[in-house]
């Protein structure tokens, strides 16, 4: 049924964009508003933070952090860790999944590359359901280890916020080691404020895999005109499609098999303004994929599963921003996510019917106090958010040992405090979050646990009292921020044969725990951030000390007679069994020599280990480099660069570390560049409506196999977008 409605939706969104053409209008919130001010929509910051060349890579300290403090803030007065990459940079990338949009970040790698079916986010060493995700303000909390997590169109993203480090203060479980925030465009985007309506067309192709893609998009404002000037209604359509073949690997090393990928997705999105300090806004992304895997997508053969994956996010908000009444600026999100997997092995056998639908509300207020120099501002609410599990088929049995039918309830209540004294010289940033969580599944096992996470964290900007130039600063942060995850469906409830042994390999089995402990950590952050002429550059140490950790323990059972004794079965039980400890380093840098140069690099340090042992944690990554070169002509409308990126050899030699958790040092050097015509000649102005994105990834065909990756990477992988967006 689920696949019916998403595709009369889809079919319904591409009608529209057919007949689009008739809209009429003028700006709306966030394209006449200027330049940002304390109490204006995250519309507002999020537009003057993308107005930059975007993200950590260009390290602009003064953009705005919106999802790292439920609330705008310049990022030079947060305390924390956090990469911001806006939809400038995303564009400039040429980003077609999750390892393009991260690949350059501080902190951050990507797991299970280059298959992006399967891939998802690893901060600092930690990754699946230690990390939350969220779209829109859509939680994304499924994760299956080989089924994929998180899908989405690059395309649609106007901004990805990373925020590295325990987040769990505002978001509750899952943000044990950090979290992920994406949110797609609006209108304003695209419109300036005396226009009414625009389409754009945008087709790509990339070589390693002949994909094509293309998305075309409609989007307007319209309605009657408030008191300010704006329109009180706006929307945005569209579709996307990337059809794929197989990827071909670096140095002849042939195609990946079972790479190849059929996307169909579709973005509907309206804005209604009934007054002028409050804002409606309605968002549908549907996301559908189908696909020959293997079983486990970070490996290159295997059993071969033929996927159909379907994720429809649908989000309400309401905001109301009101400068006179600082008391009362209340925000609501209604929220759901629903997803459906179907799989069935190609050589025959049972199929796997799996659902995991996400409801939730959020909804909280903010009161801003100002007392000349000194200022506070109190964000405070609550949130419940429900995640279901239903699945059908499987393993052994008929049983799906994976995916036990089960619930999931979250009640949060979370209140952050933000003061400001002698005009922003010190910033203090106190918060605190209750979560009271109630699992249970259809064979009767349930879990209850309630937790506090706490954090505070305080910056402390010099500017004046050093005698700096005009924009100038030398900021000090130190964060403090306590995260934890519940057990998830699978650590509890998990249970069944997983594999059947033969006769010189055992048989596993699974053994349910409902007794498991919630993973918790405690995690310090120390930095300095400077802005001085044209050079930026930002230092990061933290460390991160994490309690009961689920991990499998393996108990060899019903062993064969002598002369030849041998186990027969091996049982998997989840347990709260490792303690770990995490510290590194992060630097970035960024010099601009003349106003068209700029030079910008950064370096990740991260180590870890779990107690008593002092074994080496088998997920965290190798020391990272990378080094880019910006040129920016505004007069020829050129912005090219080449990216150099330097791994370091790494091996793990534990008994739970795999092929994944090692490799050998390799360099990898991309050409990113974007050309926007700017033609004054009669006749020819209609090419100044074309962006021109193009670029080569692995200019040098090299071959070699990311960490956290079984298998080796694309090769050289040559790119062009064509965009023509047409507004009035």
């Amino acid at each position: 049924m689920r696949g019916v409605t998403f595709w009369l939706a889809s079919a319904s969104l591409i009608g529209v964009l057919g007949t689009a053409g008739t809209a009429k209008g003028q700006a709306d919130d966030a394209a006449e508003r200027g330049a940002p001010r304390p109490g204006d929509s995250a519309d507002v910051w999020l537009a003057a933070a993308e107005e930059g060349e975007g993200g950590s890579a260009g390290l602009w300290l003064d953009e705005i952090v919106v999802e790292a403090t439920r609330g705008e803030r310049e990022a030079a007065t947060t305390p924390g860790a956090f990469n911001l990459i806006g939809r400038e940079e995303i564009q400039f990338r040429q980003a077609d999944d999750l390892e393009d949009v991260l690949e350059y970040e501080p902190g951050v790698d990507v797991e299970a590359r280059p298959r992006g079916i399967g891939q998802e986010p690893n901060i600092r060493g930690l990754a699946d359901e230690r990390v939350l995700m969220t779209l829109d303000g859509a939680r994304l909390n499924f994760d299956s280890g080989h089924k994929g997590r998180l899908f989405f169109e690059p395309e649609w993203l106007r901004r990805v916020e990373v925020v590295r480090g325990p987040n769990s203060a505002l978001y509750g479980s899952g943000a044990l080691g950090g979290s992920m925030h994406m949110r797609t465009v609006n209108a304003s985007d695209f419109l300036e404020p005396a226009e009414s309506f625009g389409f754009r067309k945008k087709i790509g192709f990339e070589g390693a895999s002949e994909e094509l893609s293309v998305t075309p998009m409609a989007f307007g404002q319209m309605g009657p005109k408030r008191g300010d000037g704006k329109r009180s209604f706006a929307y945005t359509l569209s579709y996307s499609g990337r059809f794929s073949d197989d990827i071909e690997i670096g140095n002849d090393g042939g195609e990946l098999p079972n790479s190849g990928r059929q996307i169909n997705a579709g973005l509907g999105k309206i804005a209604w303004r009934p007054t002028e300090e409050d804002t409606i806004r309605f968002t549908s992304i549907n996301w559908h994929n189908e696909q020959e895997v293997p079983g486990n997508t970070a490996i290159r053969g295997g059993t071969t599963q033929d996927r159909t994956t379907l994720q429809s996010v649908l989000s309400l908000e309401y905001r109301h921003d009101d400068e006179e009444l600082t008391w009362w600026n209340p925000r609501v999100n209604l929220h759901s996510t629903f997803l459906d997997v179907d799989e069935r092995p190609i050589a025959g056998g049972q199929e796997d019917e799996i659902s995991f639908d996400t409801y939730g509300i959020d909804v909280s207020n903010r009161h801003v106090y100002d007392w000349g120099e000194h200022g506070l501002r109190l964000t405070y609410g609550f949130e419940f958010f429900r995640d279901e599990e239903e699945s059908q088929g499987g393993g052994a049995g008929g049983a799906n040992v994976f995916f036990p039918d089960a619930t999931k309830d979250h009640t949060s209540l979370y209140v952050q405090g933000e003061f400001s004294f002698f005009d922003e010289l010190i910033t203090v940033v106190p918060g605190a979050r209750a979560d009271f969580v109630e699992t249970e599944s259809d064979g009767g096992a349930d879990s209850s646990n309630d937790e506090i996470s706490p954090k505070v964290g305080a910056v402390v900007k010099l500017d004046d009292e050093l005698n700096l130039a005009e924009g100038d600063f030398v900021a000090f942060s130190a964060n403090y921020a306590e995260g934890f995850r519940t057990p998830s469906f699978q650590d509890l409830f998990i249970a069944g044969t997983h594999f059947r042994g033969s006769p010189m390999s055992p048989t596993g089995v699974f053994v349910p725990n409902p007794n498991l402990e919630p993973e918790r950590s405690e995690n310090v952050d120390l930095g300095v951030r400077t802005e001085l002429g044209g050079a930026s550059f930002s230092a990061n140490y933290f460390q991160l000390e994490a309690e009961d950790f689920i991990d499998f323990d393996e108990t060899p059972t019903n062993f064969t007679p002598p002369p030849m004794p041998r186990p027969t079965t091996v049982l998997f039980r989840p347990v709260n069994l490792n303690q770990v400890t995490i510290q590194g380093v992060e630097l970035e840098a960024a010099y601009r020599f003349n106003p068209q140069w700029r030079l910008w690099a950064n370096y990740t340090h991260t180590e870890g280990d779990s107690s008593p042992a002092g074994d080496p944690l088998t997920a965290i990554p190798p020391d990272e480099t990378v080094v880019g070169l910006d040129y920016h002509n505004e007069t020829w409308g050129l912005r090219i660069g080449p990216r150099v990126t330097y791994v370091d050899s790494k091996s793990v030699n534990t008994p739970g570390a795999r092929n994944f958790n090692s490799n050998e040092s390799y360099t990898v050097v991309d050409l990113h560049g974007t050309w926007r015509p700017k033609f004054d000649s009669s006749g020819l102005e209609w090419l100044n409506r074309l962006r021109v994105d193009f670029g080569i990834d692995n200019v040098t065909d090299d071959r070699f196999r990311p960490f956290l990756s079984g298998v080796p990477a694309q090769g050289i992988n040559p790119r062009v977008a064509l965009t023509y967006t047409h507004t009035w």
